[in-house]
């Protein structure tokens, strides 16, 4: 190092912590733990510090928030033009917002410092700012240098630059000197002098800094025009696939227009990786020319446009609906607040697979229930609360969606009084088509009552 740059090497304890209470409430507690690490642990001391972060949610904080960070410090360093000082970090979100840095002065200087942001080091300010030397402590403390936001590629490496203007050394820059171990993984400390940049057999390991950002959600690009058939049948499942990328890395799921009118008609289940794959099945139940598109969404609900269209053409596959079904089977006199379960059975011409839904005739229908095989019986069961008679039916549709005719109804009886004699109930049972008859005789009864009435005769079988 040449004679431009002067140490100021002022030892203050080894592994001396100096953190900003307002960002980290619990300090006791982290400075417990990390009493207790080892040295060959120390490479983990920003996790432990993280950590401890995320257990104090209860942290106020701005719109920004901490994200990278070296807070371990025992000596500083002053430099003075044309030398510099940086320190390298990777962002873990894509807009950076200010930066906080461990400095102090010497003295009363009258020249600014400034720190800006770079890509590369020899490369030009992404952003700068500086303070006048009246904002720079005498006494090392933490400064915001506070720039315009800028984007940022997640994880790229970017630098801080430390620039003293004026003349003589008078701005420091506090650090770790330990190369022990390595207090911020993600980067290292870098000097400027006799005009190139070198990080070899410096003094500090890492500078202390603090970078604050947050997530902008940029939409994603737009989806790949989806691949699948061209030509399909009605009632058959075709799968289509399509992929993007986010460029802020995001992942993101897919809205899929199956008509062409540019509106989400489904979303996949699940968010995927920028740039993988997503496939989803889907079969249209008329025939037709279809524009297929898609677009993406990101986790923070950005959205794409949508893709170029896939056009789609569906023939109608010929298919017959299940035959009508018979009336179903089961009790026919009950109670209240039973259940009583009701049995069901069609074919089907194409020996497709069946669907059953059933009408109790209370307001309620079952939802479509199966698939089953053509022929085979089914049962549901069903509870009434309110006394009557219900007519019972079923209907079935195949596996294509072609529905058969509602079967013809079984009657039902919830008694209103005392229950007919136990023989009859038990024949009824046995025979439920002589309800109907049952039923005529009944009103036969009435209706020859009323007649002997008006004419004034006494009915002998009353």
């Amino acid at each position: 190092m040449n004679n431009s740059l002067l140490r100021k090497e002022l030892t203050f304890g080894i592994a001396i912590l100096f953190i900003i209470t307002s960002i980290i409430p619990s300090m006791g507690q982290i400075i417990g733990k990390i009493s207790n690490i080892k040295n060959a642990d120390f490479e983990n001391i920003n996790e432990v510090i993280q950590t401890n972060r995320r257990e104090n949610q209860n942290v106020p904080y701005p719109d920004d928030f901490l994200d990278q960070f070296q807070i371990i410090w025992n000596k500083g360093i002053a430099v003075g033009p044309p030398d510099l000082l940086a320190q390298s970090f990777k962002p873990s979100e894509n807009t950076l917002t200010r930066v906080e840095l461990l400095v102090s002065k010497i003295g009363t200087p009258t020249d600014n410092l400034s720190v800006s942001i770079r890509s590369s080091l020899d490369g030009p300010d992404i952003t700068s700012i500086s303070l006048p030397p009246e904002e720079i402590p005498t006494d090392k403390d933490w400064i915001e240098f506070d720039f315009e936001d800028v984007l940022v590629n997640i994880s790229q490496t970017y630098y801080i630059v430390f620039i003293p203007w004026g003349t003589g050394m008078v701005y420091l820059w506090w650090g770790y000197d330990n190369h022990n171990f390595d207090s911020y993984s993600k980067g290292e400390s870098w000097l400027y002098t006799n005009s190139e940049w070198s990080t070899e057999n410096f003094v500090i390991k890492d500078w202390c800094f603090k970078t604050y950002a947050y997530h902008l959600s940029n939409p994603p690009y737009t989806p790949n025009i989806p691949h699948g058939p061209i030509v399909g049948l009605t009632w058959t499942p075709y799968s289509y696939s399509t992929n993007t990328t986010d460029p802020d890395g995001d992942d993101v799921r897919y809205g899929w227009d199956w008509n062409g009118d540019n509106t989400v008609d489904e979303w996949t289940k699940e968010f995927y990786p920028s740039g993988a794959t997503a496939s989803i099945s889907h079969s249209w139940n008329t025939s037709g020319t279809y524009n297929v598109k898609v677009n993406a969404e990101d986790i923070s609900g950005a959205q794409s446009d949508f893709s170029s269209a896939k056009k789609v053409i569906i023939v109608a596959v010929d298919n017959e609906p299940p035959e009508k079904p018979d009336a179903p089977t089961g009790k026919t006199f009950c109670k209240v607040g039973i259940s009583y379960s009701y049995s069901a059975s069609t074919t089907d011409p194409d020996h497709d697979r069946i669907y059953y839904m059933f009408d109790w005739d209370d307001g309620t229908c079952t939802e479509w229930t199966g698939p089953y095989n053509t022929e085979q019986t089914i049962s549901m069961s069903h509870i009434w609360n309110a006394k009557g008679t219900y007519q019972i039916k079923v209907k079935a549709k195949d596996e294509h969606g072609e529905e058969s005719e509602w079967s013809d109804p079984l009657p039902i009886t919830m008694p209103k009084n005392t229950a007919i004699s136990t023989p009859l109930l038990q024949f009824l049972e046995s025979h439920p088509h002589m309800l109907p008859l049952l039923n005529h005789l009944i009103e036969l009864y009435n209706t020859k009552k009323q007649m002997f009435l008006r004419e004034g005769l006494r009915p002998l079988f009353i």
